[in-house]
C-alpha cells in the first residue's frame, strides 16, 4: 500500500514538473523579449545620437569652405601671401570633416549621392582658390581675379544648395529615429513590468512545492528507518573514541538494528553508547579492531570474513565495514547457509570424479567423443575416444581445424560448412550427422550434438560426439571474416576523425537517426550521449539555417534526396560550425533510408573568409596608394618644381632690383617651397612603407648604426655631438627601414639640442620576455629587444608624448625648428611594420627618451 502511495506522489510531481519548465521557459523568453527591447531603446538613442553628429559635422564642413574663401580672398585683397598658411589649414580641417561626414552617412545612399557631387564641387572650388592666389600681386590680373571671384560664388552657391538638401534629409531621418525612440520608451518599461509579476507567480509556486517536498523527504526518512530496522542484515553504526594522544582507540556504538537480537542476541538499546571492543570482544583477537581504525582513517571500505559461536551454534558472518563523515557504517550479513551450501559442492564435487571416470568408460564403450572448444582463442580438446572413433591414437594430430577438415568426406565438405555456418549464426548446435573418412580410409558417420557456455568469462562450446567434428571449420571461417571487419571498421572510423567527418543513417518514415561516433564529437557530445531524430537534431541547428534544415527533411523524405548541402550547426559547447553533407537513398530493411556523411568544413570557410576580408583589404589600400604616390610624385612635385624654377629665374635676373622687404618676402617663399618640396618627399617616405615581409633579412643594427653616422656625419661634428652605443642585437627586417629609422631618431635628437650643452646621445639594448613589457600592444613573440635612444636636449612635455608619433604633428613652430613633423610618424610606421612598438618620455629641459621594442 506504502509503494503504491509513494507511486502515485511521483506521478502526481510530474505534471508539477512540466509546469515548471515550461514557466521557466516563458521566464527566460520575457527576458529575452525585455533584452531585445533594451537593446533596441539603446540602438535608437545611439541613431539619434548619430543625426545630431552628423548635423554638426555638415555645419562645420560647409563652414570650413566659407573659411577657405574668406582666406583666399584677403590674400588677393590685401595682396598678402601669409594668408595661404590659413587657407592650407581649413582646406585639411574640410577634407577631414568631409571624411568623417562620409563615414557617419556610410549606410544612407541618398547623403552619399550628395557627398558626391559635394566632392566634385569641393575639387573645383579649391582649382578656382588656387588659381586666385595665384593673381596675388599681379598687375593685370584683375579681369582674371574678378572671374575667379565669380566662378567661387557660383560654385559656394552650388555648395550651399548642396548643404540644404543635406540638412533636409538629415532632418526627415532624425524625425524617423525619434518616432522609433518614443516608441521604443513606451514597450521597454511594460516588457520589464510583465518579467517581474511572472517571476514573482514562478517562485511563489516553486515555495509552495519546495514546502511539500520537505514534508516527503521526513516522510522518506521515516520510511527508511523502518527498512533499516526490517533488513535481515545487522546494520550499526559506530563513531570513534579518541585517547589522550587525541587518536582514535575504539568505536562507540551509535546505531543499532534489531538483527543484532535476532543473530548475536545482543538488546540494541543496551549496547547502545558502548565501545565496540566490549561488546564484540573477538574483534581484539586477529588485530580486527587495528584494521578498522586503520582503515577508517585512510576512508577505505574493507570487509571481513569470521566464524563466531552464538549459543553453542557456528555462525559465518561477511561485514562490510564503511567509512563515513563522523563514523563507520557496519553492515553484518549471515552467511552461514551459504557457507554450509559450499560444504554440500565440495562433497558434490567428490562425486562428480566419480561419476566422470564411470563416463569415460561408458563413452568408450558406446564410441562417443566429446570435445571442447575455445571461442576465442580457437583451440580445442579432444577426448581420447573421440581419437579412437578417427582410428587415431590419442593426440596423434593435433586437433586443428585443418588437419580435421582433411577427414571431412569431400562430398559432405559444403553441407558441413553450412551447417557450421548455421550454428555460428544461431549459437545453438542442432542435432546433426555428416561424413568423415578415418585413417584406415573407412568413412564413418558422425552424429554430434553441442551447447555454448561461458567459462570464466570466456565462451566455449562442448559438444557430444558420434561421428563429427567439423564445426571447427565453420567458426575459423567466421572468425577470419569478424577479424577483418574489425580492421575495416577501425580504419573507417579513424578515417572519420582525421578527415573531420561524421556518418549517419536517417529512417524517412519515422525520424529515428544513428550517427557515427565522430558526429557526436562533431556536435559536441560524447559518442551514444544523446539519442538523436530528425525533430531532436533541430536543437543543434543554427537558428538562420533552419528553414534550409526543414527543405531538406522534406525534400529527402519526398524525393529521396535534397539540394541543400550545406548548414551550420551550433555545438554542445556553444561553437558555430560549417557542415557539408552528401546522402543517398536506399532500402534498408524495408524501410525507407538516407544514409551519407557531412564533413566539418568550419576551418575552410573561417580561412576563406579571412582570405577574402584581406584581399578587400589589400586591393584598397593599394589602389588608394597608388593614387598618393602618383599626385605625390608627379601632380604635386611638377607645379612645385616650376614654382622653383622661376624662383631661380627672379633671383638671377630681377634680384638686385627687389627692395630689402621685397627680398625678404622672396626668402620666405622659397623657404616655403624647399619646406613643400621635404613635406611631400616625406610623404612619399611614409606612404612607402608597406606591411609585407617577403623582403625581411637578419639585420645587424651596429651595422646601421655605423652607416647613419657616416650619412650625417657632418651633422654630427658641427653640432659636437657625442653618441655612445652599446653592443646592439640583430634583428629580422628591411635595412634601409631600419636605417632611416635610427637616422631620423638621431637627426631629431640633434635638432632639438640644448643650445647650451654639446648633444649627447645614448644607446642601449637589452633582451626582455614579453611579460616585462608594461606597454600595451600586441605582442607575438615571447622576447624582444629593448632599444633605449637617450638624448639630452630641450626635451618636451609628457603630455605630448603620443601625439609626436602622428603625421604633421609639431610641438614647436616652423620658425623655431625645422621640419615637417613626419619624422616621427615615419619611424612609428617602420617598427610596426617589423612587429614592435616605440613610445617616448620626456620632461622639458630634462631631455628625451626613445624605447623602441623589436622581436627578438
Amino acid at each position: 500500500m506504502e509503494l503504491k502511495t509513494t507511486a502515485n506522489n511521483s506521478n502526481k510531481t510530474i505534471p508539477f514538473k512540466i509546469a515548471l519548465v515550461i514557466a521557466i521557459f516563458l521566464l527566460f523568453f520575457i527576458a529575452s523579449v525585455n533584452y531585445r527591447e533594451i537593446k533596441h531603446l539603446q540602438t535608437s538613442s545611439e541613431l539619434v545620437s548619430t543625426s545630431l553628429i552628423v548635423d554638426k559635422e555638415i555645419n562645420n564642413l560647409f563652414s570650413q569652405f566659407s573659411l577657405m574663401e574668406s582666406a583666399e580672398f584677403r590674400s588677393v585683397i590685401l595682396k598678402d601671401s601669409t594668408f595661404a598658411d590659413s587657407y592650407i589649414d581649413y582646406k585639411i580641417e574640410s577634407d577631414k570633416a568631409f571624411d568623417k561626414l562620409s563615414e557617419l552617412t556610410k549606410d544612407y545612399p541618398e547623403q552619399q549621392a550628395i557627398l558626391d557631387t559635394v566632392a566634385l564641387l569641393k575639387d573645383k572650388l579649391h582649382n578656382t582658390l588656387i588659381a586666385l592666389h595665384g593673381k596675388i600681386g599681379a598687375t593685370d590680373s584683375d579681369v582674371e581675379v574678378i572671374q575667379n571671384v565669380d566662378e567661387t560664388a557660383e560654385l559656394l552657391k552650388k555648395i550651399r544648395s548642396q548643404k540644404v538638401e543635406m540638412v533636409l534629409n538629415k532632418e526627415a531621418l532624425l524625425q524617423e529615429r525619434l518616432a522609433v525612440y518614443e516608441k521604443q520608451t513606451f514597450l521597454t518599461p511594460l516588457t520589464s513590468l510583465l518579467l517581474v509579476f511572472f517571476a514573482l507567480v514562478v517562485f511563489t509556486i516553486a515555495f509552495i512545492k519546495i514546502r511539500r517536498d520537505k514534508d516527503h523527504i521526513q516522510t522518506s526518512q521515516a520510511l527508511l528507518q523502518n527498512i533499516v530496522q526490517s533488513t535481515d542484515n545487522i546494520m550499526n553504526y559506530y563513531e570513534p573514541i579518541y585517547n589522550n594522544q587525541n587518536e582514535v582507540s575504539d568505536f562507540k556504538i551509535i546505531f543499532a538494528n534489531d538483527c543484532n537480537r535476532e543473530y548475536l542476541g545482543l538488546d540494541p538499546e543496551e549496547i547502545i553508547g558502548k565501545p565496540i571492543s566490549s561488546v564484540f570482544p573477538f574483534l581484539l583477537l586477529n588485530g580486527e579492531l587495528e584494521k578498522m581504525i586503520s582503515h577508517y582513517k585512510k576512508g577505505e571500505t574493507v570487509d571481513f570474513e569470521r566464524q563466531v559461536a552464538v549459543n553453542g551454534e557456528i555462525l559465518w558472518l561477511h561485514s562490510i565495514i564503511k567509512p563515513m563523515d563522523k563514523g563507520i557504517l557496519v553492515v553484518i550479513r549471515n552467511d552461514t547457509d551459504e557457507n554450509m551450501a559450499h560444504e554440500k559442492v565440495l562433497a558434490l564435487n567428490e562425486q562428480l570424479v566419480l561419476q566422470n571416470s564411470i563416463m569415460i568408460e561408458a563413452k568408450r564403450m558406446a564410441r562417443i567423443g566429446s570435445y571442447t572448444w575455445h571461442i576465442e582463442t580457437d583451440k580445442a580438446e579432444i577426448s581420447d575416444n573421440f581419437y579412437h572413433i578417427l582410428g587415431y591414437k590419442p593426440q596423434e594430430f593435433e586437433p586443428s581445424f585443418e588437419n580435421y577438415r582433411k577427414l571431412i568426406h569431400p562430398d559432405d565438405v559444403v553441407t558441413y560448412e553450412e551447417i557450421m555456418k548455421g550454428v555460428m549464426e544461431s549459437r545453438e548446435a542442432p542435432d546433426h550427422t555428416y561424413r568423415v573418412l578415418a585413417k584406415n580410409g573407412d568413412t564413418i558417420y558422425l552424429k554430434t550434438k553441442g551447447k555454448f557456455l561461458r567459462n570464466k568469462g570466456k565462451e566455449i562450446m562442448i559438444s557430444v560426439v558420434q561421428d563429427i567434428t567439423t564445426e571447427m571449420m565453420a567458426m575459423n571461417e567466421l572468425q577470419k571474416l569478424n577479424e577483418q571487419l574489425e580492421v575495416q571498421n577501425s580504419i573507417f572510423v579513424d578515417a572519420e576523425g582525421v578527415a573531420g567527418l561524421g556518418s549517419y543513417i536517417w529512417y524517412l518514415d519515422n525520424g529515428e537517426a544513428i550517427l557515427s561516433d565522430n558526429f557526436y564529437r562533431i556536435l559536441g557530445l560524447e559518442p551514444k550521449s544523446l539519442e538523436i531524430s530528425y525533430d531532436s537534431y533541430k536543437q543543434f541547428v543554427h537558428p538562420d539555417d533552419l528553414e534550409d534544415y526543414n527543405k531538406l527533411g522534406e525534400e529527402t523524405v519526398n524525393q529521396g534526396e535534397s539540394s541543400i548541402s550545406k548548414y551550420r550547426i551550433i555545438s554542445a559547447n556553444g561553437k558555430v560550425k560549417h557542415l557539408v553533407l552528401n546522402g543517398q537513398y536506399i532500402e534498408k530493411n524495408g524501410r525507407p533510408t538516407s544514409v551519407g556523411v557531412v564533413q566539418n568544413v568550419s576551418k575552410k570557410v573561417r580561412a576563406d573568409e579571412k582570405l577574402r576580408v584581406k584581399n578587400l583589404e589589400l586591393e584598397r589600400s593599394n589602389v588608394e596608394l597608388d593614387s598618393f604616390n602618383r599626385v605625390a610624385s608627379h601632380d604635386l612635385q611638377e607645379p612645385l618644381r616650376k614654382i622653383q624654377m622661376f624662383l631661380s629665374r627672379i633671383a638671377d635676373k630681377e634680384g638686385d632690383k627687389l627692395s630689402e622687404k621685397g627680398l625678404e618676402y622672396f626668402d620666405k617663399v622659397n623657404n616655403a617651397a624647399q619646406r613643400m618640396q621635404s613635406l611631400i618627399r616625406n610623404l612619399l617616405t611614409y606612404s612607402r612603407i608597406d606591411s609585407t615581409h617577403g623582403d625581411f633579412e637578419k639585420v645587424d643594427l651596429n651595422e646601421v648604426l655605423e652607416k647613419v653616422q657616416d650619412d650625417i656625419g657632418e651633422r654630427i661634428t658641427d653640432s659636437n655631438a657625442v653618441i655612445v652605443s652599446e653592443q646592439l642585437p640583430k634583428v629580422k627586417g628591411i635595412f634601409f627601414q631600419l636605417e632611416q629609422l635610427f637616422s631620423n631618431l638621431i637627426s631629431n635628437a640633434l635638432k632639438y639640442h640644448d643650445p647650451l650643452l654639446a648633444p649627447k646621445i645614448n644607446l642601449k639594448s637589452e633582451k626582455v620576455h614579453k611579460e616585462q613589457i608594461p606597454e600595451d600592444f600586441f605582442k607575438t613573440y615571447k622576447h624582444y629587444y629593448k632599444i633605449t635612444i637617450v638624448d639630452n636636449g630641450i626635451g618636451f612635455s609628457e603630455e605630448n608624448a603620443g601625439k609626436i608619433f602622428e603625421v604633421f604633428q609639431r610641438l614647436h613652430q616652423k620658425n623655431e625648428y625645422s621640419g615637417t613633423g613626419i619624422g616621427l610618424a615615419i619611424c612609428k610606421k617602420i617598427v610596426e611594420n617589423h612587429h614592435g612598438n616605440i613610445h617616448a618620455t620626456s620632461k622639458l629641459g630634462k631631455g628625451s627618451a626613445f624605447v623602441i621594442y623589436l622581436p627578438a
